[in-house]
């Protein structure tokens, strides 16, 4: 009923807490105990890693002091790691990245050969041209 009540009556829930529920259970176990350590971290230790950020030794500590923590830490997420050649054929690399992982219950991290940078932003990144491009198929 904890999922079915607010799925039949959404207008009875704030947007906040259905979001809530949609992080605990709509992505399976390792996905919702993931984010709910996130958001652990975020609220004990995010003002200090935003404090800490461009300063190495700093962040370096600062993130021993949350691998430490039992109350927040739990483990690291497991990941899929991908990397592509480039945005070129973007759908297609996608396609066969989808095929290779989507029954694995691991986070899928992308990184493009041509590019410096990895992690989240880069998978957003890879994300959002994804989206785009299938929306201009449409178009």
């Amino acid at each position: 009923w904890v999922v079915a009540l607010p799925s039949a009556y959404p207008f009875l829930f704030q947007r906040k807490l259905r979001e809530q529920l949609l992080h605990c259970v709509g992505f399976g176990t390792s996905h919702a105990v993931l984010w709910l350590q996130q958001q652990s971290i975020e609220q004990r230790y995010g003002d200090q890693l935003r404090r800490a950020e461009g300063q190495t030794e700093r962040r370096m500590a600062v993130t021993d002091n949350i691998v430490a923590d039992r109350g927040v830490f739990i483990g690291p997420a497991r990941s899929d790691f991908v990397t592509l050649p480039s945005k070129q054929d973007l759908l297609d690399n996608a396609k066969r990245i989808i095929g290779i992982t989507y029954a694995s219950k691991a986070m899928l991290e992308v990184k493009f050969a041509d590019e410096g940078g990895f992690g989240d932003g880069v998978t957003q990144s890879f994300y959002t041209a994804v989206a785009a491009a299938l929306t201009a198929d449409l178009d």
